[in-house]
């Protein structure tokens, strides 16, 4: 029926009102399953256009994936070079060796993976790494602060749901 209803208002052969096998359809409700099957029509749309995308994403993810993985490759190698000659004394004073990139998880990245930090960045060779990238009691110390932090937005949110219990 909704399919006899959608084709006689999409071609506009809707009158005042519309029977259908004994059911007659009043030109309101007429108009509320016209917007209906308009809304579903789009909604099929954008469904397929996200289909679309995403599947043009992974594929596109697929045909670069060979590249990626040699160019971590190359930096893994790097790193390497660099560990040898670190170990023979060739680096200046407070270098820190980059690490070493996974390629098990790298396209599965979240925002506290090592690739993301910039070791070894700055600006002169005298200059020393900050120490929320270096010190891991100050890395733990940084998280910890930001679950407390969390745990504060909590307990205020719980406050006030209290209050608003008591009183409503």
């Amino acid at each position: 029926m909704l399919w006899f209803l959608s084709s006689a208002f999409v071609n506009g052969s809707a009158t005042e009102n519309l029977s259908w096998k004994g059911w007659s359809v009043h030109t309101g409700v007429a108009q509320v399953v016209r917007y209906t099957v308009l809304l579903y029509g789009v909604l099929d749309l954008m469904v397929s256009v996200d289909q679309k995308l995403d599947s043009r994403i992974q594929s596109e993810a697929k045909r670069k994936e060979p590249g990626i993985l040699n160019l971590v490759k190359q930096y893994n190698n790097l790193c390497q070079e660099i560990e040898v000659l670190m170990s023979q004394g060739y680096a200046p004073r407070g270098a820190l060796k980059p690490t070493m990139i996974d390629r098990e998880g790298l396209f599965k990245l979240d925002v506290d993976d090592d690739i993301w930090q910039d070791i070894g960045l700055q600006d002169g060779p005298d200059t020393a790494s900050p120490r929320w990238l270096t010190d891991h009691k100050v890395q733990e110390g940084i998280r910890l602060l930001l679950e407390l932090d969390r745990c504060i937005e909590e307990e205020d949110r719980l406050q006030k749901e209290r209050c608003t219990m008591r009183n409503g």
